[in-house]
């Protein structure tokens, strides 16, 4: 109410994973414990629902980040990134992940 503490504090999600259930839930979380163990903060949605819903979600919570792995990433090893600041999304590696989100 009183508007005490900064807006940084908001949201320290830096990274929300798009969850579209089973298979792509099951690799978004193995790369989501990765990404938590560098030091990034990350979550998951918690239910596979409209990705439109997701997205809204990420943009209500501040998150600066979102991560999506459906069944064409997971065939080809990526990972779409995009930036909700900016719009900009692109497709990189699992592994491109983390240093990507530092520099992004």
């Amino acid at each position: 109410e009183m508007n005490l503490f900064p807006e940084s504090l908001a949201s320290a999600v830096q990274l929300l994973f798009v969850n579209f259930g089973g298979e792509e839930e099951t690799c978004s979380l193995k790369i989501l414990q990765q990404v938590r163990t560098e030091g990034i903060h990350a979550e998951i949605y918690p239910d596979a629902v409209k990705i439109k819903k997701q997205f809204e979600y990420a943009n209500k919570k501040g998150i600066r980040f979102v991560a999506a792995i459906g069944s064409d990433e997971q065939k080809n090893n990526t990972i779409s990134l995009k930036n909700m600041e900016t719009g900009k999304q692109i497709k990189i590696s699992a592994d491109e992940l983390i240093s990507n989100i530092r520099s992004f």
